[in-house]
């Protein structure tokens, strides 16, 4: 039988979002009939979706607020961070997509990631955390992070080492951590990467998840094929770095 019982899933809006990281969200969007129902696809593919599949905006803006991401797109949240039906207890997933950089948490906020990192739904297996790109700094503010492996952006871990030294760091597209409730991404698009490793993770299949479901979103949405590990090395990228800059002054000095 498909799935029926509720699939909650909570992504928490910060200012300044970066819109790639927010679209990782559509590989679970995509499990649903919702969705699915609107592809040319044979019965017995149709027939594997989730049939209940609820995805909630949260912000500290409140409900209905607005919150402008990267290339100019709002989004509209649904729910607030005190909201009852997205308090602790009440999510089987939340994704925390990077705003820029620089931005802090508020005490509140790193307050309702602990939440639910240290709930228990109903439903049993406790709520995942999947941190997408700078949305590691949230994640490592919560406090959930100490003793705990984890990735960042590349170019970022340094900072995060020095942040967070409780923090074992590693150099990886996506790490799963804390026996799999805490899924981290490295870089923007490595957030794909994640997310569709998590789908074929032992919590996604508890709620209804099947690993024919996962495969059918993965390559729907080509997504998944790279490893955990870099093509290159750290060095390698440094070098790739310092000959960008290179080139952009000699460019410029040439104008």
């Amino acid at each position: 039988m498909p799935p029926t019982a509720p699939y909650t899933i909570g992504v928490l809006i910060q200012p300044s979002l970066q819109l790639l990281d927010l679209s990782s969200i559509d590989l679970l969007g995509m499990l649903s009939n919702t969705y699915l129902d609107t592809c040319p696809l044979p019965a017995p593919l149709l027939a594997l979706s989730h049939k209940n599949v609820k995805i909630h905006y949260i912000s500290s803006l409140g409900s209905r607020g607005l919150q402008k991401c990267t290339a100019d797109v709002v989004i509209q949240c649904t729910h607030s961070l005190d909201s009852d039906e997205v308090a602790p207890g009440k999510l089987d997933v939340l994704m925390i997509p990077g705003p820029e950089p620089r931005y802090v948490p508020s005490e509140v906020e790193r307050g309702f990631i602990r939440g639910h990192y240290e709930s228990k739904p109903a439903r049993g297996r406790g709520t995942v955390v999947l941190s997408v790109c700078t949305g590691i700094f949230a994640t490592a503010y919560a406090g959930i992070l100490d003793g705990e492996v984890a990735t960042g952006p590349r170019g970022l871990l340094g900072d995060l080492r020095k942040t967070f030294p409780k923090t074992k760091w590693v150099e990886k597209r996506w790490v799963e951590s804390a026996g799999g409730r805490i899924w981290i991404s490295a870089g923007i698009t490595n957030g794909h990467d994640m997310v569709a490793a998590y789908l074929h993770s032992d919590h996604a299949k508890a709620h209804g998840v099947s690993t024919q479901l996962a495969d059918l979103v993965q390559r729907m949405a080509d997504v998944g094929g790279r490893g955990q590990e870099y093509d290159n090395s750290g060095a390698g990228e440094g070098v790739w770095w310092v000959w960008l800059i290179l080139r952009s002054l000699w460019k410029g000095k040439n104008k």
